[in-house]
């Protein structure tokens, strides 16, 4: 029987992490190109952003192990929101990635567990995350677990 465990990322796992999100973002661009041509070139960037979340409690990176393989992640932040409207803990749900081959194993909805406690545990008052809106298959995904779409995030590219 496989044994599926999950835990936060140590320094030995930030290289297979980072690898795993090229992969993610090679999905990514599926649904829109400029994904891999952006994103690809930050490889180095995204070392050091994993490597610095193992110092910092307002962030946390978790993996998912299979027979002791590393076959998955999701990674999370805090942020102190203060706006117009209101001032508010909120915790976003950065990247979740599975192994292709391993999808629909419930992987995922146990990364995003471990995401929400850990947001609980920080008094968060919100969980947010951002999907493109070509990804419809992420978009069911998500709201299966309760997301509901509250604004429509747009951008420019500087």
């Amino acid at each position: 029987m496989e044994t599926t465990t999950i835990q936060g990322m140590t320094a030995s796992e930030v290289e297979q992490v980072a690898d795993m999100w090229l992969a993610l973002i090679g999905e990514h661009a599926i649904c829109d190109r400029s994904y891999f041509t952006t994103y690809r070139r930050n490889y180095k960037r995204k070392l050091q952003l994993l490597e610095a979340t193992l110092q910092d409690a307002s962030e946390q990176v978790w993996v998912a192990r299979v027979e002791g393989e590393l076959i998955g992640y999701c990674s999370a932040h805090i942020t102190f929101a203060t706006g117009m409207y209101n001032s508010c803990i909120e915790a976003t749900l950065g990247d979740i990635y599975v192994d292709p081959a391993l999808r629909s194993a419930g992987i995922g909805k146990r990364l995003i567990k471990e995401v929400m406690d850990w947001s609980r545990l920080m008094d968060a008052d919100t969980l947010l995350l951002n999907v493109h809106s070509a990804n419809s298959m992420a978009i069911e995904y998500y709201l299966q677990y309760g997301f509901e779409e509250k604004f429509k995030l747009m951008s420019i590219a500087l």
